[in-house]
């Protein structure tokens, strides 16, 4: 189980087995299943958090995640704006399209 130290259960933290591309997510109910090795080490990392990583001693670690208050120091929104054609909106607003 893997939580927050502010804000409680943290869904969706990447675990990955340091030096591999083995890794997993924590589930729905803040679980997470991994297989690999004991005495090996495992990275753990979420959005605003401090990435923490562990050796593997038990086949349960229950870890607390850390908030990383210098990571999110900025949030960049990337947004679309786009024009439709007036004339064919305000036509079908007044039943005035082909066919009505």
């Amino acid at each position: 189980m893997i939580t927050s130290s502010s804000d409680g259960f943290l869904l969706g933290v990447n675990i990955i087995e340091k030096g591999t591309s083995n890794g997993v997510q924590s589930d729905f109910d803040v679980n997470y299943t991994i297989k690999t090795e004991s005495g090996k080490y495992l990275q753990f990392s979420f959005v605003g958090m401090q990435s923490k990583t562990l050796t593997i001693h038990s086949s349960i670690m229950n870890i607390t995640m850390l908030d990383d208050l210098n990571a999110l120091d900025e949030v960049v929104l990337t947004g679309y704006y786009g024009s439709t054609n007036n004339s064919s909106v305000s036509k079908l607003l007044r039943g005035q399209a082909a066919g009505v």
